[in-house]
């Protein structure tokens, strides 16, 4: 469909927008089993840099996934948002937050590096 790309030279953003057949946790419920649906998918990253209270600039990026209906309503289906320590949240329909995962495996492979 189309995309697009901003900065200020502290933020920015690129997102863009397809048709796909995606198979999510539409319901929001991680015990129940993950459907498959043909929605329009809006994804991409986005990144923001400021201070901390200890005056050191930080950096924080999270990408993300939302699926909307099919159609020109834009009615949020579902979604999710990973940030850089590899923490997910996924979301139900609508932007509520539905529940967060961390994957542990990225996480092991960082600590291992900066030990090393």
């Amino acid at each position: 469909m189309t995309a697009t790309e901003w900065s200020d030279g502290t933020n920015s953003a690129s997102i863009s927008w397809s048709t796909a057949s995606k198979t999510f946790d539409f319901d929001g419920d991680k015990d129940t089993a993950d459907t498959t649906q043909t929605v329009l998918v809006e994804s991409g990253t986005s990144s923001w840099t400021y201070l901390d209270d200890a005056g050191q600039s930080q950096t924080e990026t999270r990408t993300f996934e939302h699926y909307f209906d099919n159609d020109t309503n834009w009615n949020h289906l579902a979604g999710f948002e990973t940030d850089q320590d590899d923490v997910t949240v996924n979301y139900g329909a609508g932007l509520p937050k539905a529940y967060q995962t961390k994957c542990w495996i990225n996480f092991l492979h960082r600590l291992l590096r900066v030990t090393e």
